[in-house]
């Protein structure tokens, strides 16, 4: 039975046929275990089929494309023989329903091919189609005693295709049967899916032309009677209105007039509250005391150093620390060129900044010389650690004084090894404890 008009398309073909058949699951044994039955005759379920067909070979076709599009999806059935078994009864079932609606022999082959063509190819696509032994008894393998079924099904489609207008219905059950998920050759194909999706779309596009586009509204007969509209006041006299409005705006204006009335005697009467019945007497204010000024939070001698010396300390150039009474600002890598006893030159950037930091802290500057614990070779010309830490001493102090106010704040003198920060028994440790220190005394907190 063809529908008519295009009322559905291949995209919503399956949605009335899902959800009208859940008894064809157990009739192929996909769900519950397989019995020997025959596929139970049930006419609600094939008028449900005819509804969703778009065309009668589609309709006859709709039990195995139901079929076809579950087992993407679904567990393997129990008895495999037996599913096979009660798959070509349903081929001979789709062959007897489409002789009985006058499809042509011809289109029937075709469709008859196809079918089985994409039950096998969706069936050998699954987790569990290369372990059931499909392959060797396969639909196409039995019925035509052939194996290139992929293949086959696209030189059928391109027959059909030669005389579109003729062989519409076909098309529209091929179309269909790639939609569920036949593929053929083109599974295995290097760029296949690309080749299949332009064949799709050409194939849809052949269609519509043909069939021109589907209704895409719910139902064909949505439409209300056009019956004109007669509003109630149609019936009704125009001076029947006219009075009735009259007599209407007189109500409005004598409840009008009476509110109005009663909010004036009111508004009145709070007007005369307002009045005190007693002499007002008016006291003057008195000037709240200004509250004294907030002083201004002071910074720590240690806090105001280490700002000064923010972009050395964030070089690791400097640190500054507290040690008992006094502040301590440590050159981490003061550099001497090699074997000397002066500051080089590229340390005048940091002593600047020092000098800036302590310039304007009160107190005594004392410059003390550290060096590690190895001791100078037999023969030097440097003498012993002690006089090594003097003599650098008295070099970083000398660049210090350029850089105060007073100069004469500024002593100096040599620890050699014996004030380690750290063990000497690193290089690390070694290179850390060489060192020179700038030290100024803590102010004393309040």
């Amino acid at each position: 039975m063809r529908r008519s008009g295009p009322s559905a398309s291949l995209d919503d073909y399956f949605d009335l046929g899902a959800k009208q058949t859940q008894g064809y699951a157990d009739d192929f044994g996909l769900q519950a275990p397989v019995e020997r039955q025959t596929r139970r005759n049930d006419p609600a379920i094939d008028k449900a089929f005819d509804m969703a067909a778009i065309n009668p070979l589609v309709s006859a076709a709709s039990p195995l494309l139901w079929l076809a599009g579950r087992l993407i999806e679904s567990a393997p059935p129990e008895d495999i023989p037996e599913f096979r078994s009660r798959v070509m009864d349903e081929i001979r079932n789709f062959e007897t329903a489409a002789m009985t609606k006058d499809v042509p022999d011809r289109l029937i082959r075709v469709s008859r091919y196809a079918l089985c063509a994409t039950i096998d190819d969706i069936i050998l696509s699954t987790r569990w189609g290369a372990a059931s032994g499909w392959a060797s008894s396969s639909l196409v393998g039995v019925l035509y005693n052939e194996t290139w079924g992929g293949e086959r099904f696209y030189d059928l489609l391109q027959q059909v295709s030669q005389q579109p207008e003729q062989n519409v219905d076909a098309l529209e059950l091929l179309a269909i049967c790639l939609a569920i998920g036949f593929s053929g050759k083109y599974r295995v194909m290097e760029g296949g899916q690309g080749q299949l999706q332009r064949l799709r779309h050409d194939l849809y596009r052949t269609i519509r032309r043909i069939r021109g586009p589907y209704e895409r509204n719910l139902s064909a007969a949505w439409q209300t009677i056009a019956a004109p509209h007669r509003p109630p006041l149609s019936m009704v006299a125009p001076w029947a209105i006219a009075l009735l409005l009259l007599l209407l705006l007189i109500g409005l204006w004598a409840f009008s007039s009476i509110t109005l009335q009663s909010d004036v005697e009111r508004s009145a009467q709070q007007i005369r509250a307002l009045v005190p019945t007693i002499p007002v007497v008016v006291e003057k204010a008195g000037i709240p005391d200004i509250p004294a000024p907030v002083p201004p939070v002071r910074k720590t001698q240690i806090e105001r150093i280490s700002e000064v010396l923010a972009p050395e300390i964030a070089a690791q150039r400097t640190e500054v620390v507290q040690v008992g009474d006094e502040i301590v600002i440590r050159m981490l890598a003061a550099s001497f060129p090699s074997g000397g006893l002066d500051l080089a030159a590229t340390e005048e950037p940091v002593v600047t900044q020092i000098g800036a930091a302590l310039n304007p802290e009160p107190g005594r500057i004392t410059v003390l010389g550290h060096t590690d614990n190895v001791p100078v070779g037999a023969g030097s010309a440097l003498g012993n650690n002690m006089d090594i830490s003097v003599a650098r001493a008295r070099s970083a102090a000398q660049m210090l004084q350029h850089h105060l106010d007073d100069p004469g704040r500024v002593v100096f003198e040599g620890r050699g090894e014996d004030d380690p920060i750290v063990a000497n028994d690193t290089p690390e440790g070694r290179a850390r404890n060489r060192r020179v220190e700038f030290r100024i005394p803590a102010e004393k907190q309040p």
